[in-house]
């Protein structure tokens, strides 16, 4: 297979995705460029952009790549708002982009979220006894947030980190050691979505994320998914009165994710090689 460009048009060194990137396009030959001044232009690249943040210098760029002939494909992040401009798609041979959005393209395929810097490498020990039942690392706290912290509060079966003055953000193997201490991961809203990257990171971790039911997870991540849906926070909560009977959920939930997840990750970098070699030869 012929070696492509994956370029970082945002600033790849304040980025969270950039190892989640590394590891998708783990069967595709590349070499990784910084290009934060738009200034250059490879043929067979990968931009990978903000729209959100970068759109007119965006679009210039991708129309610039069009006019000189040159095949490129395109990695859209953070459009949590799914409002993003996405007129650039019909120069680009092929678009990932990190948040389900439905667009009607057969050469747009949707990637998790995946996890940050530095994460994957601190879960390469997953215990098969979970010393807690639930875990959560919370970064901000809202309504959401502090109602699970009341609805929790005092349980010896809960681990729940709550950045704070007093509380340091945890490095990321940190947080991989709340989560593979639980059967199960609170997976909270995130500030504008429904998704999350605690959702990929639990999944790495072997917990099972615990998700409030959205017809966006059958969208993102398929019906067959192994995450604990429940209607609310209160119906959590009403479902773990009986822990025993949880916790056996949660170990039926675990084995099954184990091997799913790993399909799937394997499925999708898959996926992207042949998209890149269908669309780019």
């Amino acid at each position: 297979m012929e070696l492509v460009n994956i370029v970082w048009n945002c600033n790849r060194a304040e980025s969270w995705h950039s190892d989640w990137v590394e590891e998708l396009f783990q069967f595709v030959p590349h070499k990784t460029f910084q290009n934060r001044d738009y200034n250059f232009a490879w043929n067979r690249s990968i931009i990978v952009d903000a729209v959100c943040y970068n759109r007119v210098r965006h679009n210039s760029y991708v129309s610039k790549l069009a006019s000189l002939g040159l095949s490129f494909g395109f990695i859209h992040l953070t459009d949590e708002t799914t409002q993003d401009d996405i007129s650039s798609y019909r120069y680009c041979r092929f678009v990932l982009r990190n948040y389900f959005r439905s667009i009607p393209n057969a050469n747009v395929l949707t990637i998790p979220l995946g996890w940050n810097n530095g994460y994957r490498t601190a879960t390469h020990t997953r215990p098969p006894n979970r010393e807690f039942l639930f875990s959560g690392v919370f970064d901000r706290m809202d309504p959401e947030r502090a109602q699970l912290c009341e609805l929790l509060d005092g349980r010896n079966d809960v681990r729940l980190y709550v950045v704070s003055d007093r509380n340091p953000r945890l490095a990321p193997n940190q947080v991989a050691a709340v989560y593979a201490s639980s059967l199960f991961t609170i997976c909270c809203n995130g500030l504008l979505s429904v998704d999350s990257l605690r959702i990929s990171e639990a999944l790495e971790a072997g917990s099972v994320p615990v998700v409030i039911d959205n017809p966006y997870w059958d969208k993102m991540y398929g019906a067959d998914a192994p995450f604990l849906r429940v209607s609310s926070w209160h119906h959590l909560l009403k479902l773990s009165e009986d822990s025993t009977a949880l916790r056996i959920l949660g170990q039926q939930l675990q084995q099954r994710l184990v091997g799913w997840w790993a399909s799937k990750l394997s499925s999708l970098k898959h996926d992207i090689k042949r998209l890149v070699e269908m669309t780019m030869s």
